[in-house]
């Protein structure tokens, strides 16, 4: 990274030893002792409000404009900034872009707009989770996306709703899936765009540690709902923060105990590594997650399933609907073949998915997650086929008990982000 009259080079997670020669500094051999959880090193910049990633153009630039040197590349990708817009240049489009540079920069000031037209389409994931399966599928089994002429070019934002969203209203990606709660907080704030894909059912899986159970004076993973619940009262619980659809689930949750999200000792964290590695080492009590995602931790029985949503054992939360994909209003008007043959293969992809969830299982999975454990990847995925909405649409009654559950947690009105006005025609069931 270049400060001034120095270029700095950051160690990465696979590389032992770096160093640093400038005008004031000059470092030699340094390291990461102890190497942190995370893979790969993530480097974040803040910016816009914690719900809502809607910050000024000039931020936008500044993030877009900070150059980020990789090692391996032996360059400075950096992108270009201009008077119509942001621009970058075709050796910046890598891998590694996407994994860091969209993640680092916020994705937002990366590209110009998605272009019309075109079978080819931006897909970002908020997360590599399954709660995404029917996207990622267009990854591990492109033969049904490819019937419908599309082709989809995944890109993960690694647990960061925020810049998910910021990559849609930048045009980084043309399409986000994301967590629910976060479209209508964001259209409420003033984000020009619309669901035009309803995806997933509640899929949350609150996993504690065993050590922790341990602790809680008899009450097991098989106590009645409301006493697990009470349980929870101080425990140390991480999950994606507030304004996402997890934290409203967890919020949801407490309340079956008389109780709110806040009488936890809550932190958010987005990696489910970190998290099942925290808990192992007791460092956390445990973590609301996508149901299997946290599944090494419950083969090896240093973890247990505490409350699983994705079973229906909180049925205030059922009828939420909990991902969606989104696209910039322009978008979608200039577009409207590109959606609808999107919207058909996801529609497919759901159909094919119920039909042989044993073919899609191993798929998905051989793809996106191989080092999970066979037996826990089983206990988790058996619930994901019947969790999505038939033909990627919504009722509005889920629709507006989403918002009233999101009302009365935020204390926020949500008129903006009505199911007429938030959801396109096509993706409201009629």
């Amino acid at each position: 990274m270049k400060f001034g009259s120095n270029v700095y080079k950051f160690t990465q997670y696979g590389e032992d030893l770096a160093g640093t020669k400038g005008r004031f500094h000059d470092i030699q051999d340094s390291c990461l002792a102890p190497l942190p959880v995370q893979r790969p090193t993530p480097l974040w910049f803040g910016f816009g409000r914690r719900i809502t990633p809607i910050p000024p153009d000039k931020v936008l630039r500044r993030a877009g404009g900070i150059m980020i040197y990789h090692a391996h590349l032996g360059a400075t990708l950096a992108p270009k900034i201009t008077s119509g817009g942001i621009t970058m240049s075709a050796s910046s489009r890598t891998p590694f872009m996407k994994a860091t540079v969209l993640a680092v920069a916020s994705a937002a000031a990366l590209a110009t707009g998605a272009a019309s037209a075109q079978t080819t389409v931006k897909f970002g994931v908020a997360a590599m989770s399954t709660s995404f399966t029917t996207s990622l599928m267009a990854g591990s089994n492109p033969e049904i996306y490819a019937k419908h002429g599309i082709k989809m070019d995944i890109t993960d934002f690694r647990g960061n709703t925020n810049n998910c969203i910021a990559g849609v209203l930048s045009g980084a990606v043309d399409f986000c899936q994301v967590g629910s709660t976060s479209v209508s907080d964001a259209i409420q704030e003033g984000g020009n765009f619309r669901a035009v894909a309803i995806v997933t059912k509640p899929l949350g899986e609150i996993v504690l540690g065993a050590k922790q159970i341990a602790r809680l004076g008899g009450v097991t993973a098989k106590s009645p709902l409301v006493d697990r619940v009470k349980a929870m009262k101080g425990l140390r619980i991480t999950s994606s923060g507030q304004g996402t659809p997890h934290y409203l689930a967890l919020d949801a949750l407490m309340q079956v105990g008389g109780l709110h999200a806040e009488d936890l000792k809550f932190r958010p964290l987005f990696d489910a590594v970190a998290m099942q590695e925290s808990i192992r080492n007791d460092q956390i009590d445990g973590s609301l997650w996508t149901v299997g995602t946290l599944g090494n931790i419950l083969a090896d029985g240093t973890g247990v399933s505490w409350i699983n949503m994705a079973a229906g054992e909180v049925p205030t939360v059922s009828p939420m609907p909990y991902t969606m994909v989104i696209a910039m209003n322009p978008y979608i008007e200039k577009n409207t073949p590109t959606i609808v043959k999107m919207r058909a293969a996801m529609s497919e992809s759901v159909t094919e998915l119920a039909a042989n969830p044993a073919k899609y299982s191993a798929s998905v999975k051989a793809k996106y997650f191989p080092q999970m454990e066979q037996g826990a990847w089983d206990a988790g995925f058996k619930y994901i086929p019947t969790a999505f909405f038939p033909g990627a649409t919504v009722p509005k009654s889920a629709w507006d008990y989403m918002l009233k559950l999101q009302a009365a947690s935020t204390k926020k009105t949500y008129d903006k982000a009505t199911y007429e006005k938030a959801v396109i025609p096509e993706a409201q069931m009629k």
